[in-house]
Formats: C-alpha cells, sequence, structure tokens
C-alpha cells in the first residue's frame, strides 16, 4: 500500500473516531457535542475530496484538449 493511500484511510478513520465520540458525547449529553460530528464531517469529507482531486489530476489533459476545441468553434 502507498503512503498516500495509507494517509487517506488514516484520515478517513479519523474522522469516523471523531463521529463516533460526538455520539457518546451526544448520549451522556456533553454540552457541544455537534462539533465532534462537524469536525469529523470535516475530516471524511477531505478524504473523499482528495481521492477526487487525485482522480482530477488524471483527467486533465482531455479537458485541457476539449476546452481548448471549444474556443477554437468558438472564433468561427
Amino acid at each position: 500500500m502507498t503512503k498516500k493511500k495509507q494517509v487517506l484511510k488514516a484520515v478517513g478513520a479519523l474522522g469516523w473516531l471523531i463521529i463516533a465520540g460526538g455520539m457518546v458525547a451526544l448520549l451522556t449529553g456533553t454540552r457541544g457535542s455537534f462539533l465532534f460530528f462537524i469536525t469529523g464531517a470535516i475530516f471524511v469529507s477531505l478524504r473523499y475530496l482528495l481521492v477526487m482531486v487525485k482522480k482530477q489530476t488524471r483527467v486533465k489533459p482531455f479537458v485541457k484538449k476539449a476546452l481548448a476545441d471549444k474556443m477554437y468553434q468558438r472564433q468561427y
């Protein structure tokens, strides 16, 4: 497993751990338990955001070509 994948899994796991902590805080009635949910959601979404950004870098040349074709078509 590459280091990048390990980091992504760690970020995702940390997010779910924080959300689980938020559930415990909610059950015990601790104030500010919604902060756990918010920070956990940020971590989980950050993981998926990083994956999406990684996938976009592969598609970039095609996107550039499509944009160039569109600009060329607009000129005529």
